[in-house]
C-alpha cells in the first residue's frame, strides 16, 4: 500500500477489511468477510467449520467521506459433518438476501421523513423502491410497538389535528420525550378510552393536559384515576381574547366612521402584552378608550387574567379569579359573560395549573410541524401514510440516523 494512504473505521466490527480500491465513479470498494469461523448448523445446533462454497456479493452502505460506498462480502457455506447439511451463513449486518446494510436502510428512512422518496434516492445513490421499502419497514416497527405496547409517560398531551376537511385524528404526546405516543382516528372519546386501558402501568400518569374538550375529560377521569387534568392556560387565555376582540367588534359596528376606524386599526394593539407596551403605544391605547370606555374594562379583564397565571399557590388563585368573576359580572359586557359558563364547567381544571403548571406548549408545535408535514405532499388521501410520517418524527426513530 502506498505511504500516502490513511485507514479509517468501517464502524462494523462484525467484519473484517480484506481489501479496497477506488471505483469508476468515484466511489469505494471494500472487501469484506465475517470475522467469525464457524457458524451454527441450522439442523443440530452444533458448530460447522468446513467451508462448503464461497460467493461474492455487492452490498450497498452507507456514504464514507461524501462518497457512495459498496461492500463486497464473501458469504459463506457451512457443511455440518455431524449431521450433512449445508447452510449459509447469518448475515446480521445486512438481513437475510437484503443488497444493503441495515444502517443505510436506517439512515435512509430518517432521510425520507422531511424530503421526498425521490430526492433522497437521487442523492444517495439508490432506488427509491429501496427508501420506499426502508421507510415503510422503519414505521411499522415503530407502529407495532406503539400500538400494541402503549408506554404510560408522568406527563400526557392531547390535542386533535385535522386531516382534511371534517377529517380529524387524535395525538397522544409525550412532552418529556417528545415522542408521539398514539395516533388515534376521530377525536371522540371511545377510541381514546381504549387506548388509554391498553396501558401496561396507568397509574404513572400524574398529568394530563389538553384543551376544553370533554370526551377527552371523560375518557382520562374514566382510565386514569391518578392523573390530574389540566386545561392549556393558552387555550383559555385565546378564549379570553376573542371576547375582547368582540367587544371591539360591537363598539366599531356601531361607531360612526372616524371612531371605527381608529377602533379597527388598534385591533392587533389591544391584543399585546401590557409590559411589551411602548410609550407610543399606550399614547394610542388612550386615545381608544378614550372614544371607548368599555373596550378599556374589557382590555383591563384580560389584563388581570393575564396576571392571574402568575399566582403561586392555588388557594390564593382560587379567591382571585372568583374577584375576576364578581368583576365581569358587574360590567355586564356580553362576550366575557360567555366566559363565565366556562369558568363553570372547567374551573376545577383550569386552578389545576397551580398545582401542576404544565402547557400543551410542546405539542402545539408538534402540530405545526405536522402542518408543514401535510403540506409537504399537498394532502394525503391515505391517512396511514400520514400517520407513518408523523411517527417516524420521533426522537426513538431519528437517532437511527
Amino acid at each position: 500500500m502506498p505511504n500516502d494512504c490513511m485507514a479509517v473505521s468501517l464502524g462494523l466490527p462484525g467484519l473484517e477489511v480484506l481489501y479496497q480500491r477506488s471505483s469508476e465513479g468515484g466511489g469505494l470498494e471494500v472487501t469484506v468477510r465475517y470475522r467469525t469461523r464457524t457458524a451454527s448448523c441450522p439442523g443440530c445446533g452444533k458448530p460447522a467449520v468446513i467451508v462448503h462454497a464461497t460467493t461474492a456479493q455487492r452490498k450497498k452502505d452507507r456514504r464514507i467521506w461524501d462518497r457512495p460506498l459498496t461492500l463486497i462480502l464473501f458469504k459463506r457455506r457451512f457443511h455440518c459433518l455431524w449431521c450433512g447439511k449445508v447452510f449459509t451463513e447469518p448475515d446480521p449486518i445486512f438481513g437475510h438476501r437484503r443488497r444493503s446494510s441495515r444502517r443505510l436502510r436506517e439512515h435512509i428512512a430518517c432521510r425520507a421523513i422531511e424530503q421526498p422518496i425521490s430526492q433522497v434516492a437521487r442523492q444517495e445513490g439508490v432506488s427509491a423502491s429501496l427508501v420506499r421499502r426502508s421507510f415503510y419497514d422503519a414505521y411499522h416497527r415503530r407502529w407495532e410497538e406503539v400500538r400494541d405496547h402503549p408506554m404510560a409517560a408522568p406527563i400526557l398531551s392531547l390535542d386533535e389535528f385535522s386531516r382534511a376537511k371534517r377529517c380529524y385524528e387524535t395525538l397522544v404526546y409525550d412532552p418529556v420525550q417528545a415522542n408521539v405516543l398514539g395516533l388515534l382516528p376521530g377525536k371522540g372519546g371511545v377510541l381514546l378510552r381504549a387506548w388509554l386501558e391498553k396501558l401496561s402501568h396507568p397509574d404513572e400518569v400524574r398529568v394530563v393536559t389538553m384543551d376544553m374538550h370533554d370526551p377527552f375529560r371523560q375518557a382520562v377521569q374514566l382510565c386514569l384515576p391518578y392523573a390530574r387534568v389540566v386545561v392549556d392556560k393558552f387555550h383559555f387565555l385565546r378564549m379570553v381574547h376573542h371576547a375582547l376582540s368582540q367587544v371591539r367588534v360591537t363598539l366599531q359596528q356601531t361607531g360612526a366612521a372616524p371612531k371605527s376606524t381608529l377602533l379597527f386599526r388598534g385591533r392587533h394593539l389591544l391584543l399585546v402584552a401590557q409590559e411589551r407596551l411602548r410609550p407610543a403605544d399606550w399614547a394610542k391605547l388612550r386615545a381608544l378608550f378614550r372614544l371607548a370606555p368599555d373596550l378599556q374594562t374589557a382590555w383591563e379583564l384580560k389584563e388581570e387574567l393575564r396576571q392571574w397565571y402568575r399566582n403561586e399557590s392555588w388557594e390564593q388563585a382560587r379567591q382571585q379569579i372568583r374577584l375576576w368573576v364578581a368583576k365581569v359580572r358587574r360590567c355586564g359586557l356580553v362576550p366575557f359573560q360567555s366566559l363565565l359558563s366556562t369558568l363553570r364547567d372547567w374551573g376545577e381544571e383550569i386552578l389545576n395549573y397551580f398545582h401542576c403548571p404544565v402547557t400543551s406548549g410542546a405539542l402545539e408545535g408538534k402540530n405545526n410541524r405536522i402542518k408543514v408535514i401535510k403540506r409537504m405532499a399537498y394532502g394525503y388521501r391515505n391517512p396511514d401514510n400520514l400517520r407513518m410520517r408523523i411517527l417516524l418524527t420521533n426522537k426513538t426513530i431519528r437517532a437511527t440516523a
